[in-house]
């Protein structure tokens, strides 16, 4: 439970403190030469993808996110890596910080708008953020954890 409030409320506060600032304080802003502010509700999942505004998809991806979320917390509970924990709690509060963003308003509010050389990015917000960089972490590690095993298999043959 400490890692909870360690790791995942301050990803839930900030996801919400900083969506409320920017929508009602500075929807549009130019920051630099590739990065703005922009105010836009995602109505579908990840990058924009599955936008049909209808109640069956809402109600599916309402649905999908629990799953996800009560999925993370029982893998939370069952892990023994303590950074993994952790990894895990960061990805917990994205996903809780999107979720409910779709209860109370059915879509997520997304702002920050990444650009370069005329190609954007699909805007983004810090949920999104922590979800993203938590979902690499794990794979980079499960890769790491994938060579050190070959490894070792190799050397125990030999």
């Amino acid at each position: 439970m400490t890692l909870f409030w360690r790791y995942c409320l301050p990803v839930l506060f900030a996801d919400f403190i900083t969506k409320g600032i920017f929508f009602h304080y500075l929807p549009h802003a130019k920051i630099t030469s590739f990065l703005n502010i922009v105010s836009v509700w995602n109505h579908g999942i990840t990058f924009g993808m599955l936008q049909h505004n209808d109640l069956r998809n809402q109600l599916l991806l309402t649905w999908l996110v629990m799953t996800i979320i009560l999925y993370l917390v029982y893998w939370i509970k069952s892990e023994e890596h303590h950074q993994t924990k952790i990894i895990l709690n960061i990805i917990l509060g994205g996903a809780l910080g999107n979720f409910l963003d779709r209860l109370r308003f059915g879509a997520v509010y997304d702002f920050i708008d990444f650009h370069i050389y005329g190609y954007h990015w699909p805007a983004f917000n810090i949920a999104d953020s922590c979800i993203t960089i938590g979902a690499l972490y794990l794979i980079y590690t499960s890769l790491r954890h994938d060579v050190q095993l070959s490894k070792v298999k190799k050397i125990s043959k030999k």
